[in-house]
């Protein structure tokens, strides 16, 4: 079975007000969350955003991962083929692969079509995410299912 991640991250700033979003699709079905953080950079959302949709996905699936930021697949990539890769966010990239070491054999990285339809909905999220961030701190939320129904061809759980 194959579980499908698409992340992306936003940021006002350097550092400034960040928002970060997940979509996955299992069987054609839609899950995602949204959040965002204070004093941060768009590398932090964009691994943030991909941290946490990693910890949803089933154990076991493989993964094919939909980055908009390909330089986050390729150092990803490069760090779990043991490959020394000088990185800011360090805490982020640390958790990050102990995360996807196991998933190894069963991981794909492809790039985002941008502009593209599910690059623009799981964009405006994040967008979302960042402005929400500014106006009322820190959080974290699922996407609503009316919401996600609207992803390009899934349903919502």
């Amino acid at each position: 079975m194959t579980i499908t991640l698409w992340t992306a991250g936003s940021i006002s700033g350097p550092p400034g007000y960040g928002g970060w979003s997940w979509v996955s699709a299992q069987d054609g079905v839609a899950s995602g969350m949204a959040g965002g953080e204070r004093r941060s950079t768009l590398r932090r959302m964009q691994l943030t955003g991909l941290i946490e949709a990693v910890k949803a996905a089933s154990v076991g699936l493989k993964l094919i991962i939909h980055c908009d930021e390909v330089a986050v697949a390729q150092i990803a990539l490069t760090r779990l083929a043991g490959k020394p890769v000088e990185v800011e966010e360090g805490d982020l990239w640390t958790q990050l692969d102990a995360m996807l070491a196991p998933r190894r054999e069963a991981l794909e990285f492809r790039r985002m079509a941008v502009p593209g339809a599910t690059h623009t909905f799981i964009a405006a999220w994040a967008d979302q995410a960042r402005d929400k961030t500014k106006a009322t701190g820190p959080f974290r939320t699922a996407i609503p299912k009316p919401n996600l129904s609207k992803f390009p061809g899934l349903s919502a759980a």
